[in-house]
């Protein structure tokens, strides 16, 4: 779905969950876009099931490996649709998350869900086989939680020169919402959103260096 939006695919890198895809420049897609290659991850456990039936129909797998395979496959699903960070069933959650709160807000309580979620959801993990991954994950979230201003600051500098929102949004506060142009009234005139960015991104002096190093 990805190379059909022509949108740039960076690598593929398996994790204990299943394969994952990196693409970087997917947040600054459109939102559709967005929508479009998160479902198709989900999705792919069908193609996968498929191939599954198929190969147990032409009796290409024992009855030990057609079962172990089976529940491999769904548990990959179900673990995908978690909203646990860096999960698509977590992206898509953050994606609505995003019209309600501002780009910063947004990620503290991806952050917030993924967590309560990944403990709640260990004994889950643990019946369909998925320790490893509940720690792999917890990993990936605890180490995103030192860097998640960090990555805000690095979001900011790039959107900069990037403009494909068709809805406005006026904002009271120096923030970002993600899917939206913004702008904020200083009292005499409209500020635009590379205004309010510059701001933002100047407060976070250290920050800045550090991401354009």
């Amino acid at each position: 779905m990805a190379k059909a939006l022509n949108i740039y695919v960076d690598e593929m890198v398996l994790y204990p969950f299943g394969f994952v895809l990196k693409i970087n420049t997917l947040i600054y897609e459109k939102e559709w876009k967005q929508y479009l290659v998160l479902i198709f991850g989900p999705l792919s456990f069908f193609f996968s099931y498929s191939i599954i039936e198929i190969l147990k129909y032409y009796d290409c797998l024992s009855l030990y490996a057609y079962s172990y395979a089976s529940k491999a496959n769904l548990s990959i699903l179900v673990v995908n649709l978690l909203p646990i960070y860096p999960l698509d069933g977590e992206k898509i959650l953050e994606n609505i998350f995003s019209h309600f709160f501002d780009e910063l807000k947004t990620r503290y309580f991806r952050l917030i869900i993924s967590f309560i979620t990944l403990i709640l959801a260990i004994y889950m993990m643990f019946s369909l086989g998925n320790l490893i991954s509940f720690v792999f994950l917890m990993i990936i979230l605890i180490k995103e939680l030192f860097v998640i201003k960090k990555e805000y600051i690095l979001y900011l500098i790039k959107r900069v020169n990037m403009k494909f929102y068709v809805k406005q949004r006026i904002v009271k506060k120096d923030v970002i919402y993600r899917f939206y142009d913004n702008y904020k009234f200083n009292g005499k005139y409209f500020e635009k959103e590379n205004e309010i960015i510059q701001r933002i991104i100047k407060k976070e002096k250290k920050l800045k260096k550090e991401c354009l190093d």
